[in-house]
């Protein structure tokens, strides 16, 4: 099953290490490296099948080439980005890489025939099938389950097996033979397994019991062995287990001990000997329960990634015991503060604080935290004289962070007392600073002047009653999405700066050299006093930057509006193909835990979701491998693409033009606050965006005069959704319409799921505004065919109750602005049509098939978004006439027929329409310009004209952005992927350096030495086997000569094995 994805492992590496590397290195991919070219000092060619993307495992921020011309949305501030690695289910991580695990099977690979006829068989077999073929059997394993409920094969037996005399009356259900024993044979046998279950046969059926109730007595001190000098007196104690909750007969070991863990009498302690036999005591004073290590490692493991809460676990652990009746041993508190100090003492151990003599005091702030690889660390990572590095080369040296807030991990005000284990150790900042930090400045103002509500200003000073923690806050790094150390906190009354601001600076405090860019949704108004504020808070928080810059996520800035594009990733120079959207999906991956964390104190809360957050980082950094390797291969596809589009689109236009377009670009780089922005569209008259501010401003003033809405969203913003998914639907049935039979196109078939769950959600709004719709629903039609009965399609007998009436007004408003917006839409294309077809009468015609092909393609490319601007304009003028037939709109937004959508000026060469004659052109003189470049809104159709050359310079623009973003996406991809191996290579040297570290402490003994020398071995072999299967997976694909000869001298075996993973892959794809 060697294609087949598995679930990433979230284990921590010192309870079960990262996982094994994948068989196979990137699916359907073939990559040739070509000896020159343009990025890097390297060219680069890459070879792929037709299906290479979706074979890939991609990040979910890569979009495919979204934004590019081919991918069917030419505008660049919808683009989504390719900088973080996301994921719904965390990664395509495969599990193993145990620790002492030697041999990692770096490369291992099935036989290709037995592969081959495995994926065939796997692609014509259905679950259906299986479980066709399963069905006639059922009577069969039924008979098999009842048999074992008898004496099996111990129904003849009659006397124990082993020895042969006594009655054989028990049997152990965890041992795997399933004989029967008497009891003394069966006590004799299981003195080193007193967690097995045992049932006695009652003569009618087998009953439970426990092995301390047939003589059992475990000896502790001697790992079961039997003592010289055990106490006297047996001890009862309770051990909770994944087998379930046992009652045993425990004897202590009295031996003297020249051991520091003895006690006055130079005994051990019994919690030791209880510790030393792996099980957790529940007291350190005569301990009566105990935990076993497996019970506790399967419970934090079940909690971190399946988000299991601690009551469920042990009532699972008492059904495992006895589904009947109700345990009389109930643990749960006991368990509650046992599962807490060993989460604790795994973090201490994993940062390696056993290790150093000064103990676990001398912790420092978010060392429990563990980090990310790829990011730059001085000193870990980084080149020496980096910070000397020329502007061109030091951006791949800046840590990219993204800021945000999450109103889900809430935490409820129950006058809880509690201590914090190692408050400010990992990720969230230590409590009482912080505190009083946010007490200080509480007062602080927040104002909004961006013109676009945000939620985290408006959410600023809300509190909700009954809650100490309203949500939490976190710094997360940009690029792939793992939580900074220090980098979180509670936020008690919003989202308010001075909480981000502390979070901020604090996982900013063990960096020499900061140079920084910071994603936030409202760094617009976030970065404005950011500095002043910094100089006015405690010298602890102060910082030298050497540089900061500001971003806003790329589905965030949508809502912003104009004049931010000096916020934007898409057009920002040295930002690469950065996202800014990846806490999202940590958030989404974690929030199940809102609802145990909620009830928690929070000391105890910040110690689950620092496990749970800890967890979430080594997911994404196991996930590496395949993660980079899939970025990179997309990143060389789309940076030639995406230059080979820019050239394309460069030679439409003349010298003269291009020149100056690129002096404007490159002053508003070097000061995008006060130069003309290069991609601002020329302002028209009023749009959709304007029109939802206005009434998002009327919502506002209403919820201020006390006059709430039926549901939490707004009318307006009900109606603005509505809209969206007409535009979905649209852009889905000319996606089909292009495909034609969808049935086999997996793609188009997902895209109509995820488009009839977001209309089915926002039906569910529907039903509060609109009861009688639900009525008139057709629910057998397909998504992109649904009526989603917004109030102009609704009959005139549903549409005269107040709300309707509500909602038609704001419907009215927006189809008003949609009609411009389309218009405006439409003007462009046909701008860019025009210039294409002059392009080709210029140099192309005559030139031979070949080119012309090429050339149409292009225009009917640009051809289709131009149908699309169509559809929406006929649509929505549709919907305005049902609202307000007799309106004054009609005269500015006439019917818009096929023959109007020509222009601007004379174009008898326009494909659009009905062809003309070509005897019976005219001149220009008797040109008459169709109406839709007679509006008010429109932009001059001189190509002399200043507003027509600002047009077409913001497409030019957006074209070299996109390209220029995906060239740096390639060099920065490549840096990243070469501090990974770097990193891990550091720090497996970092825990060699940690061997014999505490072996002159007077207190040392020999063999905690050895354990504590064998444990940073462990990690050592294991973060070094991580950077080998990481060589293996990306030496073949890496374009940078130097990093290649780098690798090749570190890992020469894995250089080899990457090559022949590369060779047999082109021989399969040869084959197929």
């Amino acid at each position: 099953m060697a294609n087949r994805k598995k679930r990433p492992t979230t284990q921590f590496l010192d309870r079960a290490g990262p996982s094994q590397p994948p068989r196979r290195v990137i699916t359907g991919h073939s990559v040739s490296i070509l000896p020159s070219g343009r990025i890097g000092g390297r060219a680069f060619q890459v070879e792929t099948s037709h299906n290479s993307t979706e074979n890939a495992a991609l990040p979910e921020d890569h979009d495919g080439g979204a934004g590019s011309p081919e991918s069917g949305e030419d505008r660049m501030d919808v683009d989504e980005g390719a900088g973080e690695f996301e994921s719904s289910d965390g990664g395509d991580v495969d599990r193993g890489l145990e620790d002492g695990n030697d041999d990692l099977g770096l490369g291992e690979e099935e036989d290709g025939e037995a592969q081959a006829e495995e994926g065939a068989k796997r692609k014509t077999e259905t679950m259906k099938d299986r479980i066709l073929r399963i069905l006639p059997h059922r009577d069969e394993y039924l008979d098999e389950l009842n048999r074992l409920d008898g004496l099996a094969d111990a129904f003849d037996q009659g006397a124990c097996f082993r020895c042969g005399i006594a009655d054989a009356l028990h049997r152990c259900s965890s041992c795997a033979t399933g004989l029967h024993w008497c009891e003394a044979c069966l006590v004799q046998s299981h003195s080193i397994n007193p967690l097995h279950r045992i049932e006695m046969w009652s003569g009618e059926s087998h009953r439970k019991t426990w092995l301390s109730d047939i003589g059992l007595v475990y000896q502790l001190g001697h790992g079961g062995a039997e003592c010289p000098c055990p106490d006297p007196v047996p001890s009862l104690l309770t051990v909770v287990d994944i087998t379930g909750i046992h009652r045993l007969q425990v004897r202590y070991c009295a031996c003297l001990a020249n051991d520091p863990a003895a006690d006055h009498r130079g005994v051990l302690h019994h919690r030791v000997q209880i510790l030393r036999a792996r099980w957790y005591p529940a007291t350190t004073d005569r301990p009566q329960t105990a935990f076993t290590f497996r019970v506790l490692d399967l419970f934090l493991e079940l909690n971190t990634r399946a988000k299991i809460n601690l009551n469920d676990f042990y009532d699972s652990l008492e059904n495992l015991t006895d589904k009947t009746r109700p345990s009389s041993a109930h643990r749960y508190k006991q368990m509650s503060l046992a599962v807490r100090f060993w989460r604790h003492l795994h973090a201490l151990k994993r940062a390696g604080r056993g290790h150093d003599p000064a103990g676990v005091a001398a912790t420092t702030p978010g060392s429990l935290a563990i980090e990310c690889p790829a990011c730059p660390q001085p000193g870990r990572n980084l080149p020496n004289g980096w910070e000397n590095s020329p502007a061109d080369t030091l951006w791949m040296y800046f840590l990219f962070l993204m800021v945000d807030a999450n109103f889900r991990l809430r935490c409820k005000e129950r006058g809880l007392d509690d201590v914090e284990l190692g408050s400010g150790w990992s990720l969230f900042v230590e409590e009482n600073a912080y505190l009083q930090h946010v007490a200080d400045f509480a007062d602080q103002r927040q104002e909004n002047t961006c013109g676009v509500e945000h939620n985290a200003i408006l959410n600023a000073n809300l509190r909700k009653d009954g809650y100490v923690a309203s949500g939490v806050g976190a710094v997360l790094c940009a690029r792939h999405a793992l939580v900074r150390p220090s980098g979180m906190g509670d936020l008690q009354k919003g989202e308010k700066y001075c909480n981000m601001d502390f979070l901020l600076l604090s996982t900013l405090s063990a960096l020499m050299f900061l140079f920084v860019l910071v994603s936030y949704d409202i760094a617009c108004q976030f970065s404005k006093n950011f500095v002043s504020r910094m100089e006015s808070y405690p010298p602890s928080l102060h910082r030298e930057f050497d540089e900061l810059r500001w971003a806003i996520p790329k589905k965030h800035i949508q809502v912003h509006g104009r004049n931010h594009s000096r916020w934007s990733f898409n057009f920002l120079r040295w930002v690469a193909r950065t996202y800014g959207e990846g806490v999202e999906v940590g958030w989404h991956y974690n929030n199940p835990l809102s609802g145990q964390t909620s009830e928690m104190a929070t000391g105890v809360r910040h110690e689950v979701l620092d496990d749970n957050f800890n967890a979430w980082n080594l997911m994404k950094i196991l996930a590496f491998g395949t993660r980079f390797a899939a970025a990179l291969i997309l990143a060389l596809q789309q940076a030639q693409k995406q230059r080979d589009n820019f050239e394309k689109h460069n030679a439409l236009y003349d010298k003269e033009h291009t020149d100056k377009w690129r002096e404007i670009l490159g002053n508003w780089y070097n000061d995008p606050n006060s130069k003309p922005d290069p991609f601002e569209e020329p302002a028209t008259g009023f749009s959709v965006k304007e029109m939802l501010k206005k009434l998002a401003a009327e919502d506002a003033r209403a919820l201020q005069q006390g006059i709430l809405p039926a549901h939490e969203t707004s009318p307006s913003s009900f109606i603005q959704v509505g809209l969206e998914l007409e535009e979905q639907q649209r852009d889905l049935a000319a996606e089909i319409a292009v495909h034609g039979d969808v049935d086999d196109d997996l793609s188009v078939t997902q895209k109509r799921i995820a488009l009839a769950k977001r209309i089915q959600g926002w039906r569910l709004i529907q039903d509060v505004y609109v009861p009688h719709a639900a009525a008139l629903r057709d629910l057998t039609l397909e998504s992109e065919s649904a009526n989603l009965l917004l109030p102009s399609s609704l009959p005139l007998s549903g549409a005269g109750s107040a709300t309707v009436k509500q909602l038609a007004t704001i419907e009215a408003k927006l189809r008003l602005a949609q009609l411009d917006d389309a218009l405006s839409d439409l003007r462009h294309w046909r701008r860019t049509l025009v210039k294409v077809t002059d392009f080709k009468n210029k140099n192309v015609r005559g030139t031979g098939n070949k080119p012309n092909t090429r050339s149409r393609a292009v225009y009917i490319r640009f051809n289709g978004k131009a149908k699309l601007a169509v559809e929406r304009y006929r649509a929505a003028r549709i919907h305005l006439l049902a609202l307000d037939p007799d309106g004054d709109w009609k005269d500015k937004y006439q019917v818009l027929r096929d023959e109007d959508n020509r222009g601007p000026g004379a174009d008898p060469e326009d494909m659009v329409g009905v062809q003309r004659n070509r005897y019976q052109r005219r001149g220009d003189g008797f040109h008459q310009p169709s109406w839709i470049w007679l509006t008010a809104s429109e932009t001059p159709d001189d190509p002399n004209s200043d507003a027509y050359s600002a047009s077409m310079r913001v497409d030019w623009s957006k074209y070299l952005a996109r390209a220029e973003r995906w060239e740096e996406e390639v060099l920065l991809l490549q840096e990243e992927m070469r501090r990974v191996i770097v990193f891990l290579r550091w720090k497996g040297s970092w825990w060699r350096s940690q061997v014999n570290r505490r072996q002159h402490q007077a207190t040392m003994t020999r063999i905690l030495l050895s354990g504590l020398n064998a444990y940073a071995y462990k990690q050592a072999h294991v973060w070094e086997q991580l950077a080998a299967r990481f060589v293996v997976l990306w030496y073949a694909i890496m374009p940078n000569e130097e990093i290649r000869q780098q690798w090749k001298e570190w890992y020469p075996d894995g250089v080899v094995e990457s090559e022949q993973q590369k060779k047999k892959k082109g021989k399969q794809k040869q084959k197929e």
